[in-house]
């Protein structure tokens, strides 16, 4: 798939209950997606070779990565999330979600990052870890008010001054 025809695909209206799937496809050149409104979708398992960017987009239904492999970064820093963003068991060198307002659950368990980015971030929702695995964790300066859930996952280092948990919390 061209990142073309993806910008096409998920810029379609949104619509309850439609999305657009394409589940295990590649995306061979970068990704851009910055600034736009995307409808639901669901990328399970799908391949960005060369990165994903969605920086300042608005996500109005579902975003499913579920197992998708992002080489180099994923950013979705200054994203609005309307809905749950499922990246459970993503692979990615960096996460970027600096600056999110999610309104739905954020969804890593499983997934293996090497830097993962949650800083200054407000999330109405919980923030679950489980199984893990990730190199550094910045979590400095967010309101995580659905709590966060981070049983089996293993973080190397975690930097989180300012963090504000109003659920329920694991001691980093």
């Amino acid at each position: 798939m061209t990142p073309v025809a993806l910008r096409a695909a998920l810029t379609m209206p949104w619509s309850h209950g439609a999305h657009f799937e394409a589940v295990g496809e590649t995306v061979s050149d970068a990704a851009n997606l910055d600034g736009l409104t995307l409808r639901s979708f669901d990328l399970s398992r799908a391949v960005f070779e060369a990165g994903l960017s969605a920086r300042k987009t608005t996500f109005r239904g579902m975003s499913w990565l579920k197992g998708a492999r992002v080489s180099s970064d994923l950013d979705l820093s200054g994203a609005v999330l309307r809905n749950d963003l499922r990246l459970d068991g993503l692979i990615c060198d960096r996460l970027i979600l600096t600056g999110v307002r999610a309104e739905g659950v954020i969804d890593l368990d499983g997934a293996q990052i090497g830097a993962l980015h949650l800083d200054d971030c407000v999330c109405l929702a919980n923030v679950s870890l489980g199984g893990a695995q990730i190199g550094t964790f910045n979590v400095q300066g967010s309101d995580l008010m659905g709590g966060i859930w981070a049983k089996g996952a293993q973080i190397r280092s975690v930097s989180s001054e300012g963090l504000l948990v109003e659920g329920r919390s694991v001691d980093f």
